[in-house]
């Protein structure tokens, strides 16, 4: 009856243990979920390169519990370089650069993963260096984006550590993460350059540049600031080709939307003069060219032009035509 009571008491443990087992391993895999979501959140929400590599290091350190991890990443040479670190000296770093500065010594591509250091023999300085950090076992993982290598995420450990699937599994989804938010931050950074050359250029233009869409109301997508030094007002008070429109005098109103949707529908570029109203209430002439631009389908995408204040132009002409016309009357006076 005893030893019956007794296998009963250990079959009982048994389960019991195994159950907690069960919920520590679930409690963990929820855990690190919900750290995963707020790392992703971290992620999109970063607003430039060093704070990516930031929420990437604190990240992973945090999900692999360990308190040690680095992002390296080439320089324009192709030098691998340090670009976010913590728990690792100012001097291992230097050691390491100069170490894969070496033509000789490649960084890794795929994954590496040591568990032990003091199972295999490598670089003696970098064994020494690693010795006085106290690290113990190292992995990193490759940032790749499309098969393009951009770096590798590398975490330590001051104990020897078995890395299990799931730790493998995480390091590698924070590493695809990274390499994610790493190329769109690249592309908005190298998108906000080229709008600022863009937009250097065009303030630099004597003229005014716009480009509408193609829709009913001709809505603007683009028009220079200089605008306003021709108008007297505001580029945001332009919202479409209409509130253009309201500013020319009205006996050139006809001829301005004429001309224009005639060149479209013949698909060729258009050039015409009109006058405005400044809003200082003077009259300025303003010579305007531009054209559709089409698909590979043939679709109508928008309209694109230029625009450059003439008065000064005008005004000469006109005293040109005055004195002409002096000149004339001069003459019959004469003769």
């Amino acid at each position: 009856r005893t030893s019956e009571l007794q296998a009963v008491n250990q079959q009982l443990m048994t389960e019991i243990i195994e159950n907690q087992r069960t919920t520590d391993t679930l409690n963990l895999q929820i855990e690190r979920l919900n750290k995963m979501y707020s790392l992703v959140a971290a992620f999109n929400q970063a607003t430039d390169l060093n704070e990516i590599y930031e929420v990437a290091i604190v990240g992973i350190t945090d999900l692999l519990k360990t308190n040690r991890g680095a992002i390296m990443m080439p320089d324009p040479s192709g030098i691998p370089r340090y670009k976010a670190s913590v728990g690792i000296s100012e001097s291992y770093k230097r050691a390491v650069e100069d170490y894969l500065t070496s033509s000789s010594n490649r960084q890794e591509t795929g994954t590496v993963v040591i568990a032990n250091l003091a199972d295999i023999l490598g670089d003696e300085l970098l064994d020494t260096m690693r010795g006085h950090q106290g690290i113990k076992a190292v992995a990193s993982f490759p940032i790749k984006y499309q098969e393009r290598q951009l770096g590798k995420i590398i975490i330590y450990y001051d104990i020897p550590h078995q890395f299990d699937d799931e730790e493998m599994q995480l390091a590698q989804t924070i590493a695809n993460y990274l390499s994610v938010s790493i190329t769109r931050k690249q592309a908005e950074l190298a998108l906000l350059a080229s709008e600022s050359r863009f937009r250097t250029i065009v303030d630099n233009l004597p003229g005014t540049i716009y480009r509408c869409l193609a829709d009913e109301q001709w809505t603007t997508l683009f028009i220079s600031d200089s605008v306003e030094s021709i108008t007297g007002h505001p580029s945001n008070s332009f919202k479409c080709r209409r509130d253009c429109i309201q500013h020319v005098i009205p006996e050139d109103q006809e001829k301005f939307t004429q001309i224009v949707e005639s060149a479209i529908a013949a698909r060729q570029p258009f050039e015409l003069e009109y006058r405005v109203i400044h809003a200082d209430g003077n009259i300025k002439w303003l010579y305007e060219k531009g054209q559709g631009f089409r698909d590979n389908y043939g679709n109508l995408l928008y309209l694109d032009g230029a625009i450059f204040d003439i008065s000064d132009r005008k005004a000469s002409e006109l005293r040109l035509q005055q004195s002409l016309h002096e000149k004339e009357v001069l003459l019959k006076e004469i003769h």
